[in-house]
């Protein structure tokens, strides 16, 4: 019977550090993916406060080329007369991050995804 108390303290005592080394692991693992996404969400802040920026400087080039055609023709911009003529957005250089996996969001992406709806916080 003795046997079998002190196989039986083994077991659960193995059983006990195994759980804390797993609990440990779990542990790291989560803080990784938080330090990760606080990372991600960061960048996509970036992203959007360029993006931001891009399309003020758009809206205001717009907006400058609508006054000075106004000014050119003596009256309102006639839309018959520019339509082979679309605008083209400012071109920057993309935003150095310190993580040199970052790679930019294509164009496509940012002006119909990202400038339509804010990021929702999860």
């Amino acid at each position: 019977m003795p046997d079998n108390i002190e196989e039986l303290t083994n077991l659960v005592q193995s059983l006990i550090r195994s759980q804390a080394a797993r609990d440990e692991l779990i542990e790291k693992e989560t803080t990784r993916q938080d330090q990760r996404w606080r990372s991600m969400e960061h960048d996509v802040h970036l992203i959007q406060a360029q993006m931001t920026d891009m399309r003020g400087e758009y809206d205001s080039r717009v907006d400058n080329q609508s006054i000075d055609d106004d000014v050119e023709e003596g009256g309102p911009r006639m839309m018959a007369g520019r339509q082979n003529e679309p605008l083209q957005p400012p071109q920057q250089t993309p935003h150095i991050h310190r993580d040199p996996k970052f790679q930019p969001v294509p164009d496509e992406l940012c002006r119909d995804q990202l400038l339509r709806r804010p990021l929702a916080r999860v």
